[in-house]
């Protein structure tokens, strides 16, 4: 399915969506739809289960699933300004990443994730992966859940172009399944192989985040910066680094 098409509603009570579907405009809603990759076809790392392109996009009531078939990317989005709100993501370990800017072409202004759960089998990478911003920058995270594999993590984050960002993480819960050397709620990964992303310039603000018994996270536990085959107790880490010289500005309240 393709839409193209600015300021549009497209809604459903449950509808099935199991093809691609690839929607360009700005101003797009989708509401109540149900996607999933049983009849995705095509190189499993080009084929997504929806493409977002345009700004102001929102995607609202909706569950993304899979059959456990591999495909990359459930949802793949390019346009600064977007918003996922009520959204269930889950699934057979099929997914590698839930969301995705889409690599060095996205680019990330204001980003609202709100009441969203994701489950342990949604993605066995990361559940949303952010790699370019714009100067100034602000993504929040509100009142969502994150149930991560052992070796997967809730946030990626990179800075491609060096920009200024902040990431606020507020009244969301996170639990990984066992400490591993990729545990940790947000990773920041410098993609450019050469150690030239500041991370420095991201700000991450946790406010009132905590694991599923209630208990607060208050303070980074856990190794700062990856190292294969770490064997300390990463179980409560909320970020670390990786292939990076920088870190973030982490503030915890």
């Amino acid at each position: 399915m393709t839409v193209s098409a600015n300021n549009v509603i497209i809604a459903g009570k449950d509808a099935p969506v199991s093809n691609a579907m690839d929607v360009k405009g700005n101003g797009v809603t989708l509401k109540g739809l149900t996607f999933n990759n049983d009849k995705l076809e095509g190189n499993k790392d080009q084929v997504n289960m929806l493409t977002l392109t345009g700004n102001d996009a929102v995607l609202e009531d909706c569950t993304i699933t899979d059959n456990g078939k591999e495909t990359r990317n459930a949802i793949s989005i390019i346009g600064d300004t977007f918003t996922i709100r009520d959204c269930h993501f889950t699934g057979a370990d099929g997914v590698y990443n839930c969301i995705e800017s889409a690599y060095n072409v996205g680019k990330c202004k204001n980003v609202l994730f709100e009441n969203c759960v994701f489950e342990k089998g949604a993605a066995t990478n990361n559940f949303v992966s952010l790699y370019d911003f714009v100067d100034g920058a602000v993504i929040t995270f509100r009142n969502c859940s994150f149930d991560c594999k052992a070796s997967s993590n809730a946030i990626r984050l990179s800075n491609i172009n060096n920009n200024h960002a902040t990431v606020n993480i507020v009244d969301c819960k996170f639990r990984p399944e066992a400490s591993h050397e990729w545990s940790g709620m947000v990773l920041l990964q410098d993609s450019s192989g050469d150690m030239s992303q500041d991370l420095s310039m991201i700000t991450i603000n946790f406010k009132n985040v905590t694991d599923f018994e209630g208990n607060k996270y208050t303070k980074n536990s856990g190794s700062e910066e990856y190292v294969e085959g770490d064997k300390t107790d990463n179980s409560r880490r909320m970020w670390y680094t990786y292939n990076a010289d920088t870190a973030p500005v982490v503030n915890f309240s």
